[in-house]
């Protein structure tokens, strides 16, 4: 009988080891539980905190393109017309990197201002006009952004012809934007289009004032 105690004996301690063990490992996961749902409640409460680079974290992921984190700010309560030390806006982010599918999901926001400007008096339309970035345009007209919005004298329809670029022109026309409008040289869209040599944008205008008649 003599010979099974330490047998025993070691069964026992091998147990008292285990339950530590498992003592140990419950402890380590709470504690990393507790500092993941601190730092989850720190980032809810500063969701509109400007980060080291001036943007806010809702200005970041729209510009990224990452929706997901932006429908969780949105959630959270950012601020969507929060704006950096240059007047930039999550929604002139969106416009300006191309991101047409984030420029939606801002706009289910009713406190959007799509007619905000940037340091440079620029709207998002402007930015994504001058940075020719149709489906942005698209985008933005959809949400009704101002189409015939003017910046010292110069329509976003000059803008876009300035660009050369037909199809922003085209979106822009149908979205409402006067082709009879003229900068402070006078020179209007077609003016534009001609003078640079851009004959798909002149096509696209006549045909506009066309139809106009």
């Amino acid at each position: 009988m003599k010979q099974f105690l330490p047998v025993i004996g070691a069964l026992a301690l091998i147990g008292c080891v285990t339950e530590s063990t498992q003592q140990t490992a419950r402890a380590s996961a709470a504690q990393v539980y507790n500092t993941v749902s601190q730092a989850a409640t720190r980032v809810m409460n500063d969701v509109n905190t400007i980060t080291v680079a001036g943007d806010t974290p809702l200005i970041v992921a729209s510009r990224q393109g990452n929706r997901q984190q932006v429908q969780a700010l949105l959630a959270s309560g950012a601020d969507v017309n929060a704006a950096n030390a240059q007047g930039t806006t999550a929604l002139m982010a969106a416009s300006q990197a191309g991101q047409a599918e984030i420029i939606k999901l801002l706009g289910t926001n009713k406190k959007l201002d799509l007619e905000a400007t940037d340091a440079n008096f620029d709207t998002a339309l402007m930015i994504a006009v001058q940075r020719q970035q149709l489906e942005s345009v698209k985008a933005l007209l959809a949400l009704g952004a101002n189409a015939n919005f003017m910046k010292a004298g110069m329509s976003v329809l000059i803008a876009a012809s300035y660009k050369g670029n037909a199809p922003i022109v085209q979106a822009l026309l149908e979205a409402g934007a006067n082709a009879d409008w003229a900068d402070e040289n006078g020179e209007t869209a077609l003016d534009v289009a001609l003078a640079n040599n851009y004959p798909a944008v002149a096509a696209v205008l006549r045909h506009h004032q066309t139809a106009q008649k």
